[in-house]
């Protein structure tokens, strides 16, 4: 199986244009995955694509890190542990548990930003 999956790896790499082991700044691997830089930016964050650390603030990407994202995509694969994932409940009616955030449709609790900035620029009455 490990040969059949690094042969994909490597017919993906010829199709796109890129060698599996090289390393690529975030702007080239963004344009070798057809996506924006602040989405990879944003990926490398919530450890959704590998990188590795290239001098004091420098980051890199090796080319089959790319080359899986583009296989498996960037949701939990199935050979890397989960926090979701249990042993014991394998139904398929399960619900799954709500990403972290808020909820499509609710508001986060406190003044809203543009109330705050109402706030602040309002001319000062006169007493």
């Amino acid at each position: 199986m490990p040969d059949e999956y690094q042969m994909l790896r490597e017919k993906v790499a010829l199709e796109y244009g890129f060698a599996l082991y090289r390393n690529y700044m975030p702007k080239q691997a963004a344009e070798i995955l057809k996506i924006d830089l602040s989405t990879i930016k944003r990926w490398t964050g919530k450890k959704r694509i590998l990188s590795k650390q290239f001098g004091a603030d420098g980051v890199r990407y090796m080319g089959i890190e790319l080359a899986d994202v583009i296989i498996k995509g960037t949701r939990p694969w199935d050979d890397t542990p989960s926090d979701n994932s249990s042993s014991d409940n394998t139904s398929s009616d399960s619900a799954k548990a709500p990403l972290p955030g808020i909820a499509a449709g609710a508001r986060e609790a406190g003044p809203s930003a543009s109330l705050s900035a109402r706030r602040i620029l309002r001319k000062p009455s006169s007493d």
